[in-house]
């Protein structure tokens, strides 16, 4: 009886072994973590760099405490994004976070760790993407817009400074975008009218001499604008996504087609500090939508990333 109850026992063993793959399988399965390719450096001080990437392990050692990846596997990269040719109050830098999940295949393993998402978390320490950059830094006199637009207006919201969330791939990807600060105040300001008008005027200008009778009327609503009452001149700048080379008029606030033009606000940072005091931070999700692994584990980073403990992060 002995060697048969043992035969039997080893199909068993066998039959869970060679149990087939499914998404409900993998979708269970505990997942890990993973370190990436490390990004490129680049014009950061040496002492500035090794508290910098001091603050992105402890950061990635707390994540981690607190959150266990189910379903998928966290290939966590450091990040430091610093252009050439810009004076930098703090350096930016970030902790990026792919989530890759497990499929099933026809290996002998039965699975593997897909090789791209479009599914990442960032937490980003002195700089913002959202989804033009802004930096710790004033703004470059070249820069060819002369600001950089939102196209949410920022609001107070769970704690933290929401800046909108925006679709793409035909609404299948999600983008989300948080500030947090000290206190109410933002690394950055939104122009007035009279400001936009002032900055985009030259640009235009420019273009009368390839075609005068086009352009011409856009210059005549500037100019018209320009002599609007103080009181409407000093009023926040919502301007026509479509207006790229051109002026037909403001919008009103929540226009769905509304940006907000904005540039660094620099009297937000504490003077004195070295490069690597984080001064702001932003988080941003991005993440494939209805999918129930992608969901669960960002509802899980959501939890992790609580913006109270993000907000005692930042210099004091």
């Amino acid at each position: 009886m002995k060697p048969i109850f043992f035969l039997m026992l080893l199909a068993s063993f066998k039959t869970v072994l060679t149990q087939p793959c499914t998404a409900e399988l993998m979708a269970a399965r505990p997942g890990s973590w993973k370190a990436g390719i490390q990004g490129s450096i680049n014009n950061i001080a040496a002492a500035d760099l090794t508290k910098e990437r001091s603050f992105l392990q402890n950061l990635q050692k707390r994540i981690s405490s607190v959150y266990s990846p189910l379903g998928l596997e966290v290939n966590y990269s450091t990040v430091w994004s610093k252009r050439d040719k810009q004076e930098y109050v703090a350096d930016p830098f970030c902790l990026s976070m792919y989530l890759l999940r497990y499929l099933c295949d026809d290996s002998p393993k039965g699975f593997y760790v897909e090789y791209s998402s479009a599914t990442n978390v960032m937490v980003l320490a002195n700089h913002l993407y959202n989804p033009e950059i802004l930096d710790a830094a004033p703004q470059q006199p070249d820069h060819f817009r002369g600001f950089v637009r939102l196209f949410n207006k920022p609001e107070k919201k769970d704690g933290a400074i929401y800046m909108g969330t925006h679709f793409t791939n035909n609404g299948r990807i999600c983008e989300e975008n948080w500030v947090i600060t000290r206190g109410d105040s933002l690394p950055f300001r939104v122009l007035t009218r009279k400001e936009y008008l002032l900055r985009i005027r030259p640009r235009l200008e420019k273009k009368l001499q390839y075609d005068r009778e086009y352009m011409q009327q856009f210059m005549d609503n500037i100019d018209k604008s320009l002599r609007e009452p103080e009181p409407e001149l000093a009023k926040m700048a919502v301007c026509n996504s479509f207006d790229e080379e051109r002026f037909t008029g403001f919008l009103p606030e929540g226009d769905p087609y509304a940006f907000y033009p904005v540039v660094p606000e620099m009297n937000y940072y504490r003077k004195g500090l070295p490069k690597s005091a984080v001064q702001f931070i932003s988080v941003q999700f991005k993440y494939s939508i209805n999918d129930p692994v992608f969901d669960k584990n960002i509802a899980s980073l959501r939890k992790a990333l609580d913006f109270s403990y993000l907000r005692s992060l930042l210099v004091k």
